[in-house]
C-alpha cells in the first residue's frame, strides 16, 4: 500500500494548495479501482509564500521536528510526513515509536532513526532523506518519485491507467446526467 500511496500522493502534492495533512495509515481510503485518498483535512491549513503555520496539531507519531520545536513549518513537513507513513508501512510500526510520549518526543528532535535488518538498503535510503531534521534537506517531492526504491517497487503505468479509468467514468456520468 505505501508504494501506491507514495504515487498517488506525489500527483494529489503536486496541485494541493494547503500544508500539514495528518498523514497515516487511518487516514487514507482505498477508492474506486483501488485509488487510495486521503481524509481527515483537520488540521490542513492553506499554504502561502511568505508565513509559516506555528500551530501545534496531528498525530505525535508523525509531527515533524520544527512543529515540536514551534519554529515554524511550510509544506515540507508533508515530505517528512511522508517519511514516516512510508516507514510505518515497511516496517509496521513508526519510525519514532516509544513507551512514553517524552521519549517519542526526544527521538524525533534528535532524529534517532534506526531500521530493522528487512529494510532494504534502497527503502533506508529514501525514507532517511525524508526524514531530515532540517526541512530545506529534505528530498525534494520530485526527486521522490525518482527514487530507485520507488522505480524498482511502483507500477507506475498501473497507477496511470486506474487514473484514466476514474477520468473516463467521471467523463461518462457527466454524459449521462446531461
Amino acid at each position: 500500500m505505501s508504494i501506491n500511496f507514495v504515487m498517488h500522493y506525489r500527483i494529489f502534492i503536486r496541485s494541493k494548495l494547503f500544508i500539514g495533512f495528518d498523514i497515516k495509515p487511518e487516514n487514507i481510503l482505498i477508492g474506486v479501482y483501488g485509488i487510495l485518498k486521503l481524509a481527515d483535512f483537520g488540521w490542513s491549513a492553506e499554504r502561502t509564500e511568505t508565513n509559516k503555520r506555528t500551530t501545534l496539531c496531528g498525530t505525535l507519531d508523525y509531527l515533524a521536528p520544527e512543529m515540536l520545536n514551534g519554529s515554524g513549518y511550510d509544506e515540507k513537513i508533508d515530505l517528512w510526513c511522508l517519511g514516516v507513513f512510508t516507514y510505518e508501512m515497511i516496517v509496521g510500526k513508526p519510525p519514532f515509536d516509544s513507551q512514553t510520549q517524552q521519549d517519542t518526543i526526544r527521538l524525533i528532535r534528535t532524529n534517532e532513526l534506526s531500521f530493522p535488518l528487512t529494510a532494504s538498503n534502497h527503502a533506508q535510503d529514501l525514507i532517511s532523506q525524508l526524514i531530515r531534521r532540517n526541512p530545506s534537506d529534505r528530498m525534494p517531492l520530485n526527486e521522490v518519485i525518482q527514487h530507485q526504491w520507488i522505480i524498482e517497487n511502483a507500477n507506475i503505468k498501473a497507477i496511470d491507467e486506474n487514473y484514466e479509468k476514474i477520468n473516463k467514468s467521471t467523463l461518462m456520468n457527466h454524459k449521462n446526467e446531461n
